[in-house]
Protein backbone atom coordinates (compact mmCIF):
# COMPACT_ATOMS: atom_id res chain seq x y z
CA UNK A 1 0.00 0.00 0.00
CA UNK A 2 3.04 2.51 0.78
CA UNK A 3 4.08 1.62 -2.43
CA UNK A 4 0.63 2.61 -4.45
CA UNK A 5 0.54 5.84 -2.44
CA UNK A 6 4.26 7.04 -2.84
CA UNK A 7 3.19 6.50 -6.86
CA UNK A 8 0.50 8.18 -6.42
CA UNK A 9 2.22 11.18 -5.04
CA UNK A 10 4.76 11.02 -7.72
CA UNK A 11 1.97 10.78 -10.79
CA UNK A 12 0.03 13.48 -9.19
CA UNK A 13 3.25 15.53 -8.38
CA UNK A 14 4.71 15.26 -11.96
CA UNK A 15 1.53 15.67 -13.89
CA UNK A 16 1.85 12.01 -15.60
CA UNK A 17 5.79 12.40 -16.46
CA UNK A 18 6.40 9.14 -14.03
CA UNK A 19 5.05 6.24 -15.62
CA UNK A 20 3.54 3.96 -12.54
CA UNK A 21 4.53 0.34 -11.97
CA UNK A 22 1.61 -2.35 -13.42
CA UNK A 23 0.70 -3.26 -10.02
CA UNK A 24 0.20 0.45 -8.90
CA UNK A 25 -1.65 1.37 -12.07
CA UNK A 26 -3.90 -2.27 -11.36
CA UNK A 27 -4.76 -0.96 -7.86
CA UNK A 28 -5.26 2.41 -9.15
CA UNK A 29 -7.86 1.38 -11.50
CA UNK A 30 -9.49 -0.89 -9.81
CA UNK A 31 -9.89 1.79 -6.95
CA UNK A 32 -11.27 3.94 -9.70
CA UNK A 33 -13.54 0.63 -11.63
CA UNK A 34 -14.93 0.37 -7.19
CA UNK A 35 -15.53 4.36 -7.34
CA UNK A 36 -17.24 3.96 -10.27
CA UNK A 37 -19.56 1.31 -9.46
CA UNK A 38 -20.61 2.73 -6.05
CA UNK A 39 -21.41 6.14 -7.30
CA UNK A 40 -23.53 4.91 -10.12
CA UNK A 41 -25.09 2.10 -7.71
CA UNK A 42 -25.69 4.44 -4.64
CA UNK A 43 -25.71 8.09 -6.04
CA UNK A 44 -29.61 8.66 -7.30
CA UNK A 45 -28.83 8.67 -10.67
CA UNK A 46 -25.43 10.59 -10.55
CA UNK A 47 -23.00 9.12 -12.58
CA UNK A 48 -18.74 8.82 -12.19
CA UNK A 49 -17.59 8.63 -15.47
CA UNK A 50 -14.25 7.70 -16.60
CA UNK A 51 -12.14 8.76 -19.30
CA UNK A 52 -8.31 8.07 -20.20
CA UNK A 53 -6.35 9.43 -17.64
CA UNK A 54 -6.65 6.99 -14.84
CA UNK A 55 -7.06 9.60 -12.17
CA UNK A 56 -10.08 11.59 -13.16
CA UNK A 57 -13.38 10.92 -12.65
CA UNK A 58 -16.18 12.88 -13.71
CA UNK A 59 -19.38 13.23 -11.13
CA UNK A 60 -22.63 13.64 -13.99
CA UNK A 61 -25.37 15.12 -12.38
CA UNK A 62 -28.44 13.35 -14.69
CA UNK A 63 -29.56 15.35 -17.76
CA UNK A 64 -32.51 16.55 -16.41
CA UNK A 65 -31.43 17.99 -13.24
CA UNK A 66 -32.89 21.39 -13.09
CA UNK A 67 -29.59 23.45 -11.62
CA UNK A 68 -30.22 25.72 -8.49
CA UNK A 69 -26.96 26.82 -7.26
CA UNK A 70 -25.79 30.25 -8.57
CA UNK A 71 -22.01 31.80 -8.22
CA UNK A 72 -22.60 34.53 -6.13
CA UNK A 73 -20.04 36.58 -8.33
CA UNK A 74 -20.89 35.72 -11.59
CA UNK A 75 -23.96 34.98 -10.74
CA UNK A 76 -24.47 32.07 -13.34
CA UNK A 77 -26.00 28.63 -12.44
CA UNK A 78 -23.30 26.12 -11.81
CA UNK A 79 -22.55 22.87 -13.86
CA UNK A 80 -24.23 19.33 -13.58
CA UNK A 81 -21.05 18.14 -13.39
CA UNK A 82 -17.66 17.79 -11.03
CA UNK A 83 -14.26 16.00 -12.10
CA UNK A 84 -12.66 14.01 -9.44
CA UNK A 85 -9.34 13.51 -9.40
CA UNK A 86 -8.65 10.57 -7.64
CA UNK A 87 -4.75 10.71 -6.91
CA UNK A 88 -5.43 14.05 -4.98
CA UNK A 89 -8.23 12.31 -3.23
CA UNK A 90 -6.13 9.66 -1.98
CA UNK A 91 -3.00 11.61 -1.31
CA UNK A 92 -5.37 14.21 0.97
CA UNK A 93 -6.51 10.59 2.95
CA UNK A 94 -3.22 9.75 3.30
CA UNK A 95 -2.21 12.88 4.98
CA UNK A 96 -4.90 13.55 7.32
CA UNK A 97 -4.80 9.84 7.84
CA UNK A 98 -1.05 10.52 9.27
CA UNK A 99 -1.84 13.16 11.58
CA UNK A 100 -5.15 11.27 12.77
CA UNK A 101 -2.58 8.51 13.66
CA UNK A 102 0.07 10.75 15.09
CA UNK A 103 -2.74 12.65 17.39
CA UNK A 104 -4.31 9.29 18.75
CA UNK A 105 -0.51 7.98 19.67
CA UNK A 106 -0.09 11.39 21.59
CA UNK A 107 -3.54 10.69 23.07
CA UNK A 108 -2.91 7.03 24.65
CA UNK A 109 0.22 8.27 25.49
CA UNK A 110 -0.83 10.89 27.98
CA UNK A 111 -3.64 8.18 29.49
CA UNK A 112 -2.46 7.38 32.67
CA UNK A 113 -1.71 3.25 32.11
CA UNK A 114 -1.20 4.47 28.09
CA UNK A 115 -1.15 1.88 25.76
CA UNK A 116 -1.70 -0.85 28.77
CA UNK A 117 -5.05 0.37 29.40
CA UNK A 118 -6.01 0.91 25.82
CA UNK A 119 -5.02 -2.29 24.42
CA UNK A 120 -6.76 -4.07 27.57
CA UNK A 121 -10.07 -1.76 26.22
CA UNK A 122 -10.13 -2.65 22.77
CA UNK A 123 -9.11 -6.77 23.31
CA UNK A 124 -11.41 -7.07 25.85
CA UNK A 125 -13.97 -4.70 24.18
CA UNK A 126 -14.21 -2.83 27.59
CA UNK A 127 -15.41 -5.72 29.32
CA UNK A 128 -14.38 -6.82 32.66
CA UNK A 129 -13.60 -10.62 32.96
Amino acid sequence: MRLLQLGLLLALASDDKVKLSDDDLNALLSLRSGLQKCVNANGLGVQALTGGYYCQVKIQFPSDTVPKWKDPKSRQLEGLSYDFKICEAVASWEQVWNSTTIFTREFIDALPNGWEEYAWQRINKGVLL
